[in-house]
Formats: C-alpha cells, sequence, structure tokens
C-alpha cells in the first residue's frame, strides 16, 4: 500500500519539478560519479521570510510491466542537513553523497526537497507543503554513453493504445518524444505524437498515445520514431481489428465536443 502511494503521488510531484513557487534548486538534476566526492546542491529561498526546509531520498524504479515510475523511502543516499532554514532571500547548501561500490548500472533516486508549512497567526484555513522531486544518479566507474532508444512492440494497456520503449544501457537516457505516422495501403492516414520521459537503466516503459479505434482501424500499418539526444530509432508495425478493438475509446474527439 505504501509503494503504490507513491506511486500516485509521483503526477503531483514530477509537476513541479523544474521549480517550485517559493523556492528553487541548482542544479535540477545530479549526476554523481561512484566513489567521488560529494556534491552539492543550493537551495534558494524567494520569500520574505525564513523557510524551513526538509530532504528526503526515494530510490526510483520502473520495474513493473508498464513501466511506472515507483518510489521507496531510502537511507543510501548520504544527505546533509537534513532538515534545515533558509533566510528569507538567501540559500542553503545541501551536501549529497554515495557509499555504494561495485556498480553495473547506474543507480536512479529522486530528492523530494520540502518546505514545511509555517503556521502564522490569524491566518485560517488549510496550509501546504510545496515540495520538489530533483533526479539524482549514481553512476558506475566506466559508465557508457547512453543507449539509444529502442522500440520493443505496440499495445493496448489499459484501454490505451501505447508504445513500450526499452534502455538495454546502464545508463538513463531522456526520450524527447515519439512520433506516428499510420498508414492504409501506403497512403498516409494518421499522425500522432506521445510525450517524453526519462527511462531508466535496464527498464522499459510503456508510452500511451491518444489513440481512438476508429483512428485505429483506419491504417494496416503504424511507423514509430523515437527521439532522443542519442539519435533516433525507427520502427514499423501491422494494425489489424484485435488491437483495435482493445482500445477504451471508439472515436476521437475534438476541442469542440468538451463541455
Amino acid at each position: 500500500m505504501k509503494k503504490m502511494l507513491w506511486v500516485i503521488l509521483l503526477t503531483s510531484i514530477f509537476a513541479v519539478e523544474a521549480a517550485a513557487g517559493s523556492f528553487q534548486v541548482a542544479p535540477m538534476r545530479l549526476s554523481i560519479d561512484e566513489g567521488s566526492k560529494i556534491s552539492n546542491i543550493t537551495v534558494f529561498n524567494k520569500n520574505d521570510a525564513p523557510a524551513n526546509m526538509q530532504v528526503r531520498a526515494m530510490r526510483w524504479n520502473q520495474d513493473n510491466e508498464a513501466g511506472a515510475d515507483i518510489m521507496i523511502d531510502s537511507k543510501e543516499l548520504i544527505i546533509f542537513p537534513k532538515v534545515f532554514t533558509v533566510p528569507a532571500h538567501g540559500q542553503r547548501v545541501i551536501r549529497v553523497g554515495h557509499k555504494g561500490k561495485g556498480l553495473t548500472r547506474e543507480l536512479a533516486y529522486r530528492l523530494l526537497i520540502r518546505e514545511l508549512p509555517v503556521d502564522e497567526p490569524g491566518r485560517m484555513g488549510m496550509k501546504f507543503a510545496v515540495q520538489m522531486s530533483m533526479p539524482v544518479f549514481i553512476k558506475p566507474k566506466g559508465a557508457r554513453k547512453a543507449a539509444l532508444p529502442m522500440l520493443s512492440g505496440i499495445e493496448v494497456h489499459e484501454g490505451k493504445f501505447s508504445a513500450r520503449v526499452l534502455n538495454k544501457g546502464n545508463v538513463y537516457f531522456m526520450l524527447k518524444s515519439l512520433t506516428l505516422t499510420g498508414s492504409k495501403a501506403g497512403q498516409e492516414v494518421y499522425t500522432g505524437k506521445g510525450n517524453g520521459w526519462y527511462i531508466l537503466a535496464g527498464a522499459s516503459k510503456l508510452f500511451k498515445i491518444d489513440m481512438s479505434q476508429d483512428e485505429c482501424n483506419s491504417m494496416d500499418s503504424l511507423k514509430l520514431v523515437a527521439k532522443s539526444k542519442q539519435g533516433n530509432t525507427e520502427a514499423s508495425y501491422p494494425i489489424d481489428a484485435d488491437i483495435c478493438a482493445e482500445i477504451a475509446v471508439p472515436k476521437a474527439t475534438s476541442g469542440d465536443d468538451a463541455s
């Protein structure tokens, strides 16, 4: 149940990854070589009042059928301090390290940097903590460059047309986007696009595509292009009525249909 709760919370946590309303963090992503010295993160307080902060580490995996992001509490990272105060319009340095050795694959974590809510006399209503999620990667010695994205198939998962992307390397890569082109008898009849995300070392992830049954049935083949910083990968797949029938949305919707 605890693991499932963190999966649910990821949507809201990752949404504020770039910046939180009252504080900022630099750098926004930390990469530490195995066995290297402690690295630093700086927290900047943009408020007119001091900010009480808390940092916790989560181990980050993509290890289920869909490759969903799963986080579990972890004590594997060295973090100092874990609870601190940043003065108004000031900054504070957090030190982060890792004790592990002999890694064969990159380890991924998330630092949850949280501004604790402060009770203000005379102020009524709910008080919310602002939280930022920051990726931390521990690279093994002699780590190779990130691999090209590998397209390993299409399927319908939970009623959504999906494409599976695989990372066969030992470090993460960022999938920038998925571009889809559907054809019928050699004529292009459909174009679509999927959003990108991290794919961790050795993991595979399903990327859901907004495709209706009607759109699926309009084609007999589909070409996918996976784009990353390392380069692009292409693959084509036949489309038949059986896979289209599994899609939960019968028809495509337009903005005019929204209420």
